[in-house]
């Protein structure tokens, strides 16, 4: 099993990822771009894979994030018939950021303070 310090940053990793990959972007530019949206999507679903397999432990070190949302994000955005409805994965990307504005740097306190410094990439 992977340590809680690989979990935080590959979370950090991907939530820094969506936040720069709309940074600046339209709905417009959203809704033509299907690369941009792939790789959105391709993020926000790793971010529910990895908060799924956060121990509970963990979790509950953290009460503020929205850890059931993000790990139910896939049932929202894929239906029943592999469609991907692109208006709520850019509500939810858009609006709601996964991790919060300071979630990183709240994760970097709270994992250096019980582990290893967490660094980005590791």
């Amino acid at each position: 099993m992977r340590r809680e310090e690989l979990y935080l940053a590959d979370l950090i990793d991907n939530a820094r990822a969506v936040r720069g990959y709309l940074d600046g972007v339209t709905r417009e530019r959203w809704d033509a771009e299907d690369i941009l949206r792939d790789a959105v999507l391709y993020r926000m679903l790793l971010l529910g894979e990895i908060a799924s397999a956060l121990p509970d432990e963990l979790r509950d070190r953290y009460p503020d994030v929205a850890w059931r949302q993000i790990r139910a994000f896939r049932n929202l955005a894929v239906h029943k018939y592999f469609g991907v409805d692109w208006a709520v994965v850019w509500k939810i990307a858009e609006e709601e950021p996964p991790l919060g504005e300071t979630g990183a740097g709240d994760y970097r306190r709270g994992v250096s303070r019980t582990g290893p410094e967490l660094r980005a990439g590791t």
